[in-house]
């Protein structure tokens, strides 16, 4: 289910005899996001908050998230905070620096900022990040393209097809600080982009754009600057300049924020049971050489959670497997996998759940998989 060139995973668990479906709903609010980033670890996974896209593209390194290889999406969507309908203003901040990477000239520019009112063929969260996908749904569902503000590996601050006249220097571009302020009024988005260099000045970009609605993800992106038209089933593999980006911060009244719209490090869970033998699959993100390689696998009781199980992690399909014999299969159990890894700098312990079923013998038709 995971996939390589495109790494959205839907939220429903499929197993067999039965199956669980845990449906996340979270409450809104407004004001500030700066998600802390462990600055001793280097993986693949950057984070619960986040969806990077495609996985092997982006890494997490010394609190850092670098683009390590070229590509035609490369995005970072923030799964916590999307813009909500109406007229509003938010701001977002982020450090941006290019990457020293061993590659070969390739005379192109590269964009590097923000991506905003990212939507799909439905304004959720998860589908947005398929905003760019335009085949394999009805062309009326399709929304508006995402705004885009940011710089360039010529130098060049950007806002959609706007360019500025400012050119930064190549050390403005080793790390400057991109600030972005949007306000949404009117049908009219007016777009404020500014970059701190490093001789202490502020270079600044200002753009006006009609928007029917600004509502969708917001993510940051390192792609080539003119992107040539995409397939579906495109399996091309570009290069080009890369850039890091650290420090991401998002507030404003046109945020609607869910904290605990988050995935990972346990993606999911499958079982089988048969003749009272429970076998069940975890699956786990891609985590750093030094995170731990194992999981618990949990049942709840009358006196609480009871350890059935534990398991290795295979560090190379991210697959931890269970077996417990003498299972009741004569009733629904609850059960729960647990993992601890580093967060935030601080060891903590996330956990996936759900409800294996009872082998339904008293019915006539089963359903084996939704």
């Amino acid at each position: 289910m995971n996939k390589l060139k495109r790494s959205f995973i839907k939220p429903t668990i499929f197993v067999l005899c039965g199956f669980c479906l845990i449906v996340v709903s979270g409450c809104c609010e407004k004001g500030n996001s700066e998600n802390e980033l462990p600055n001793n670890v280097t993986r693949a996974w950057i984070g619960p908050e986040y969806w990077s896209n495609p996985l092997m593209n982006w890494q997490l390194s010394e609190g850092r998230i670098e683009c390590i290889h070229g590509g035609l999406v490369n995005e970072v969507h923030s799964l916590t905070h999307q813009l909500r309908e109406g007229e509003g203003d938010f701001v977002m901040r982020v450090k941006v620096g290019s990457m020293d990477r061993d590659i070969e000239s390739v005379d192109e520019a590269v964009f590097a900022g923000f991506k905003f009112g990212a939507v799909g063929h439905r304004n959720d969260y998860r589908s947005n990040i398929y905003h760019d996908i335009e085949s394999g749904f009805a062309e009326e569902l399709m929304k508006e393209p995402p705004l885009r503000a940011g710089i360039t590996s010529r130098g060049e601050l950007v806002i959609n097809s706007k360019v500025s006249e400012i050119i930064l220097t190549p050390d403005d571009l080793k790390e400057s600080e991109l600030r972005l302020e949007v306000s949404y009024s009117g049908r009219a988005a007016n777009i404020q982009l500014s970059v701190d260099r490093d001789n202490g000045e502020t270079a600044t970009l200002e753009s006006q754009v009609e928007r029917e609605r600004l509502v969708g993800n917001v993510a940051l992106a390192c792609h080539p600057l003119v992107l040539p038209e995409r397939r579906r089933h495109d399996h091309s593999d570009p290069d080009h300049a890369t850039f890091w980006f650290s420090d991401w911060s998002m507030s404003g009244d046109k945020f609607e924020v869910h904290r605990d719209q988050t995935y990972g490090p346990i993606l999911w869970t499958q079982y089988t049971l048969h003749n009272q033998i429970l076998k069940m699959t975890a699956f786990f993100v891609p985590m750093e050489e030094s995170a731990s390689a194992a999981a618990t696998l949990q049942v709840n009781t009358q006196s609480g959670w009871t350890t059935l199980a534990e398991s290795g992690i295979d560090p190379l399909s991210r697959v931890a497997s269970f077996r417990v014999e003498g299972w009741d299969s004569g009733r629904d159990q609850e059960y729960r996998v647990l993992y601890q890894w580093k967060r935030n700098n601080e060891l903590t312990v996330s956990t996936w759940g759900g409800t294996v079923r009872k082998d339904p013998v008293d019915k006539e038709s089963i359903v084996l998989a939704g």
